[in-house]
């Protein structure tokens, strides 16, 4: 429902990235993060994707997120 939609809009927003668990594909496992420009306009975005079988969720969120955001970051300081 578009309620949901936007609750779950609300979430991402707040935590600053989306996974998606196995909602497309089972097992499949994709995290995405935002590239802000110098007005904190979101202007674009990267992800990764994998398998739960290969990289549990905990793994993913604990040692890739971390660097995916660093990476969005730099990238963002380099956006006018």
């Amino acid at each position: 429902s578009m309620d949901a939609l936007r609750r779950e809009c609300r979430t991402i927003r707040k935590q600053g990235y989306a996974i998606v668990d196995q909602e497309m594909q089972i097992g499949g496992l994709s995290l995405a993060v935002p590239v802000f420009d110098s007005r904190q306009r979101i202007v674009a975005s990267f992800n990764t994707f994998t398998f739960s079988s290969i990289v549990p969720v905990e793994k993913l969120l604990n040692d890739v997120l971390p660097n995916m955001l660093a990476a969005a970051e730099d990238i963002s300081h380099t956006l006018i």
